[in-house]
């Protein structure tokens, strides 16, 4: 079992207008980075190799799993939005527990980022009184100009539907009107990884804007009944 520390300190105005929308645990952390900030340390220019990768994705991993968020954040290249971004996702989901599978690595300069290897990985997440919920994501490994390699920091490192300024959160699915792109929005189908998820009929996991402009996208669906065991 998980243990969740509750200090957490955010944005009064965000989270009163989405907690007013049904939206819970978000608002409570704001996402300041942006692609284009400047890091603490330059990345080197060629990216670092499979194994590199593939051991510095493991221990960013297991920190995680454990809910060490301090240690977890310090394998990142912005550990303070890393750590207030872990632990928002834990708070907003009422986790228990998660897992982690399928790690593989790319070739080196395989990332979505200059000079980045990326590291493919598959989540399982147990949310108290929901279920599992599984899903794919990835993050990309750099390495800087001394030679220790790093994750690039982006939201995406949790769900890959997680854009800058978003956060997760749990609330009712509004209509597609409700949504800040409506046309680039898709509730996703019933699918082996969410068979287990359950809820309130309407609910789900959501993508939602940190800034209080409402929702991203949905990255889940609950159904009513509960899973079997």
């Amino acid at each position: 079992m998980r243990r969740h520390s509750k200090a957490w300190v955010g944005s009064g105005i965000a989270a009163a207008i989405l907690a007013g929308a049904g939206y819970a645990g978000c608002g409570a952390y704001h996402h300041l980075a942006t692609e284009a900030d400047a890091r603490p340390v330059a990345p080197a220019a060629t990216a670092p190799s499979s194994a590199q990768a593939i051991h510095l994705a493991q221990n960013f991993l297991d920190s995680w799993a454990d809910g060490h968020y301090l240690g977890a954040s310090t394998d990142t290249d912005d550990p303070s939005d890393a750590q207030q971004a872990l632990q928002h996702y834990d708070d907003a989901l009422h986790l228990t527990g998660l897992h982690f599978t399928d790690i593989s690595a790319g070739r080196p300069g395989s990332g979505t980022v200059a000079a980045s290897t990326k590291v493919a990985f598959t989540v399982t997440a147990y949310l108290a009184g929901h279920g599992t919920w599984t899903y794919t994501s990835a993050m990309n490994v750099v390495q800087a100009s001394d030679g220790t390699a790093s994750l690039r920091w982006f939201p995406s490192v949790l769900n890959p539907k997680l854009a800058i300024d978003s956060d997760v959160a749990i609330g009712q699915i509004p209509p597609s009107s409700a949504y800040t792109d409506a046309a680039s929005i898709t509730i996703p189908p019933e699918s082996e990884a969410q068979t287990s998820l359950h809820g309130q009929a309407g609910m789900g996991i959501l993508a939602v804007d940190a800034n209080g402009h409402g929702v991203t996208a949905v990255l889940a669906t609950f159904s009513t009944a509960p899973s079997e065991p």
